[in-house]
């Protein structure tokens, strides 16, 4: 598992690209915990997760789908808007699982193929976005 967290400053996007393993629920609550301290998580982040190179073997399902979100939310549920990237087929089975999970707590969420077009959604104001 690799994952990799980065702010472009220019446009006020957070990009978290997952390489391999999806990464467990301690890892993602370290992940989130120090982009907070960094001052790149915050109410306002928009972000952008890559998920084109993850290994769809390692995803979690239901039960899992509903831990990652419940332990997000333990911090606030940031980002509160979140384009994921996907190849087509499993992965987007996936993020729509995370998309069904999150849309009571208000995270807003899109699914895309096309990384011009979830970063063009991210930076709008459009309720919900999906070309997946």
């Amino acid at each position: 598992m690799a994952v990799t967290a980065r702010f472009d400053h220019h446009t006020g996007l957070l990009r978290v690209v997952v390489t391999g393993a999806w990464p467990s629920i301690d890892e993602q609550r370290q992940l989130r915990l120090w982009l907070m301290a960094q001052g790149t998580l915050t109410d306002g982040t928009r972000a952008l997760f890559d998920l084109r190179e993850m290994d769809i073997a390692t995803a979690p399902y239901h039960d899992g789908v509903q831990q990652t979100v419940a332990v997000a939310m333990q911090h606030g549920g940031l980002p509160r808007r979140r384009a994921y990237l996907a190849l087509d087929g499993a992965q987007f089975g996936f993020i729509r699982m995370l998309q069904a999970v999150s849309e009571p707590t208000g995270v807003v969420m899109g699914c895309f193929t096309d990384e011009a077009e979830a970063v063009r959604w991210l930076l709008s104001d459009e309720p919900v976005g999906n070309a997946c």
